[in-house]
């Protein structure tokens, strides 16, 4: 089954337990949240049988990428903006495209990274849960 269409049969579940879906809850900061929490827990549901395409990505949030040629990477789909201070913002090196335009960007050796063209990531999955530890 396409990403798509289970994200469409997660919403209309939604909808039916709770009685609002996506717009009803952008106007209400609880319904939102509610909407938001139960969103990643059905994508945190998917990735417990292994890697998810780029196109199931949750954006704004720290995941494990997977490219072919370097295995796993931590990063996250969002836009430079993100990473940006006032001095990066003020000097003009971005557009105002450039800096929200949403890539996948990991954390390197040098800082962040943008991975575009052939650096974009084949696959993505929710960082494992962390296992208890006792004294």
């Amino acid at each position: 089954m396409d990403t798509n269409k289970m994200r469409e049969q997660f919403e209309a579940a939604f909808v039916a337990k709770y009685g609002f879906g996506r717009l009803a809850a952008s106007a209400n900061a609880d319904a939102h949240a509610m909407y938001e929490a139960a969103k990643w827990a059905w994508q945190a549901s998917r990735a417990a049988t292994g890697w998810q395409p780029m196109d199931s990505c949750p954006k704004h949030v720290e995941v494990l990428f997977y490219r072919e040629d370097c295995g796993v990477i931590c990063g996250q789909l969002t836009c430079v903006d993100t990473f940006m201070t006032d001095n990066d913002r003020e000097s003009g090196d971005y557009s105002e495209e450039e800096q929200y335009s949403e890539d996948a960007w990991c954390y390197g050796p040098d800082g962040v990274e943008r991975l575009d063209g052939d650096l974009v990531p084949t696959h993505w999955m929710p960082y494992p849960t962390e296992p208890e530890v006792t004294p």
